[in-house]
């Protein structure tokens, strides 16, 4: 539900979480693909490359997942803490009415 949530309050795509999502699921299908070419595979030393490359894009794919958690998490944040989504004032900025 929390995603729901965050969709509710943010835009996805201004935030950049659309491209990590959807790089992850882009990454999740060269691994099926790669899964379904190792299976064709006649030779097994293609078919040893071919998992291998497989499990390398499902490692994409939990690292683009991961990266996607962070940038929620941050914005999960209570308004005000350190990084947090109302946190967005540069260093050195000057505040309003000060």
């Amino acid at each position: 539900m929390r995603n729901l949530a965050l969709g509710a309050r943010w835009n996805l795509r201004e935030l950049g979480l659309d491209k990590c999502m959807s790089k992850e699921a882009e990454y999740r299908r060269h691994a099926a693909n790669t899964l379904e070419l190792a299976q064709r595979a006649k030779s097994p030393a293609h078919k040893a490359r071919l998992l291998v490359m497989a499990d390398a894009w499902l490692d994409l794919a939990d690292r683009a997942h991961k990266v996607a958690r962070r940038q929620a998490d941050k914005l999960d944040q209570e308004p005000g803490e350190p990084g947090g989504a109302a946190d967005h004032r540069g260093k050195g900025e000057v505040k309003p009415g000060r």
